[in-house]
């Protein structure tokens, strides 16, 4: 059999008995950190932008937009859940893949439990731990090529995951899956140009619509190519990787288990964050501000190096993609939340003028998700401080603990102005494998239409 049809084959076998405790547990933990950056970003720009054009576009439907009084078609509804899961890059990061794999597959999830009856926790998340598989084997024989290329992974792998899980959900057999994976490939796009852009967090909503569409699709009778990973013109052709032997899908150990996800700690993009946890490390051993600071260095790989381009942003879209304004901030203030990734915050001359300060330098590396990151700092004194990080908080190597993950949520609840959702939220950790989601969903707190007040554009006499 082909690689893609192997990945079907095992989409299919995915179910409670199959998958270890530790990975329905990080799965479960996985959709509720996913669920928490959704409700802190439904009010942000590019997700209101993607709310109304669904509505029009899209037209309405049962799945609730969560956060809103909003319900959209499966379709729709899963391009603005996705949207706002990413609109602050407070989502999970998935390695094998170089993609927020959550980000895009439980918004397809929620979407297609509202196409079956009797959805229950243990079929979502058997459902989420296939889909991430998917993701897991399309990445480990594409990336880091695919990735360094320019392509946005989110968008591509991500999109085939969630067909794959969908499909799953929705009980559709192996044909049907390798199907509703083919179709999602012919859906995959996505440049990493939009980095800094609002259009970069409606990638996840691209691939999450795109995911949950195909899956409908090829359980209406849609088909196409079999084996559009490995074949001539597949993904492996078109999007970069080494080529692979036709049957090589590794049994036993799901990605789930070995891989788990990286929870984020800061609100911005995955690239910075080692180097902000040396910033925090080093603060630790000895307390700094902003004017003992001669120069911080980080030193990186030329793909996260790439990705923090915006030295000096000018509003929170680039300033969420740059390492001097977080590590600033850190720096200064000892915390990073929210609230400092708003439009206002980021012009305050304050911090601006400290940024010239903090510079990158690229390192040779093979392994750029995989080596240390070093940052060092110039004191005005003359001392020279240094560190390096191999694992970065949030990691299965180095999770984040009880308090840091509760305040991560109260910030994205407070953020969101969905802190009534809290309770309803971390229900979600206690639900038995047999509770169904849908009743689960029904039981969210009424929501009244989005406020954007505390992300809307500065005024001309903030902006520089």
């Amino acid at each position: 059999m082909s690689i893609s049809q192997d990945l079907a084959e095992l989409v299919h076998g995915a179910d409670i008995e199959a998958l270890p405790s530790v990975g329905l547990d990080r799965a479960r933990r996985a959709i509720y950190d996913c669920l928490a950056c959704v409700l802190a970003g439904h009010g942000a720009d590019p997700s209101r932008a993607v709310q109304s054009g669904m509505a029009i576009s899209g037209g309405t439907g049962p799945v609730p937009v969560l956060g809103t009084d909003l319900t959209l078609a499966p379709g729709p509804a899963a391009f603005a859940n996705g949207t706002a899961a990413h609109a602050l890059d407070f989502d999970d990061n998935f390695v094998p893949g170089l993609t927020h794999a959550s980000a895009v597959m439980v918004p397809t999830l929620i979407s297609a439990a509202s196409l079956g009856q009797d959805v229950t926790l243990g079929d979502l998340l058997a459902a989420y731990c296939a889909g991430l598989e998917v993701q897991a084997q399309i990445g480990r024989r594409m990336q880091p090529d695919h990735y360094a290329q320019g392509w946005h992974s989110t968008t591509t792998i991500g999109a085939v995951g969630a067909a794959a899980a969908a499909a799953r959900l929705l009980r559709a057999n192996v044909d049907e899956i390798l199907a509703a994976m083919s179709i999602a490939s012919s859906t995959a796009g996505g440049s990493k140009l939009q980095f800094g852009t609002p259009l970069k967090p409606a990638h996840a909503g691209l691939a999450a619509r795109n995911g949950v569409t195909a899956a409908c699709l090829a359980k209406s009778g849609l088909r196409g190519q079999a084996e559009f990973i490995e074949g001539d013109w597949g993904m492996i052709d078109l999007f970069g990787g080494p080529k692979a032997e036709p049957s090589d899908i590794e049994s036993g150990r799901w990605a789930i288990e070995t891989d788990g996800l990286w929870v984020k700690r800061f609100p911005c993009c995955g690239a910075a964050h080692k180097a902000l946890d040396c910033i925090v490390d080093l603060c630790r051993q000895q307390p700094l501000n902003l004017d003992d600071v001669a120069q911080v260095t980080a030193f990186l790989p030329q793909m996260l190096a790439d990705n923090l381009r915006f030295d000096v942003p000018k509003d929170a879209s680039e300033a969420r993609f740059s390492f001097s304004y977080p590590a600033a901030l850190l720096i200064a203030n000892d915390h990073l939340s929210l609230e400092d990734f708003t439009d206002r915050e980021v012009c305050r001359s304050e911090i601006k003028a400290h940024l010239p300060k903090f510079t990158r330098q690229v390192v040779p590396t093979h392994s750029p998700t995989a080596d240390s990151v070093q940052v060092e700092i110039a004191l005005r004194s003359g001392r020279r401080l240094s560190h390096a990080v191999t694992f970065v908080a949030g990691s299965p190597e180095k999770p984040l603990d009880r308090q840091a993950m509760q305040r991560k949520v109260e910030d994205c609840l407070d953020f969101g102005g969905t802190a009534d959702h809290e309770y309803w939220l971390s229900s979600l950790l206690d639900l038995g494998l047999d509770a169904d989601i849908g009743d689960w969903l029904s039981r969210r707190p009424a929501s009244g239409s989005p406020a954007v007040a505390r992300i809307a554009a500065p005024t001309p006499t903030e902006a520089v």
